[in-house]
């Protein structure tokens, strides 16, 4: 039967490193590029932005993968320089 030996240091799982994520969706009616960019450029002061879903303008959501910071949950309010945006956890 193999042994195992301990050499230098322990043997186990490591775990003290990890990334909180959160899952967005924004909405706007008919959100265009310029409004698409001023919402990424109002998250970026809150929040480090993973991933941005496919977007072609005029859509109406865009789903986002946000670190560190969770975005707040709004509905129909300004978000930056942009109203009438909601933000709401992604489902899935």
């Amino acid at each position: 039967m193999a042994g195992f030996t301990r050499v230098n240091g322990a043997a186990a799982s490591f775990s003290a490193v990890g990334r909180k994520l959160y899952f967005k969706t924004f909405t706007k009616s008919g959100m265009t590029q310029a409004n698409l960019d001023d919402i990424v450029r109002e998250v970026q002061q809150i929040a480090t932005i993973t991933a941005i879903g496919a977007f072609s303008a005029p859509q109406g959501a865009v789903n986002m993968i946000v670190e560190g910071a969770d975005i707040a949950n709004q509905s129909s309010a300004a978000f930056g320089a942009v109203s009438g945006v909601a933000v709401s956890d992604l489902a899935f």
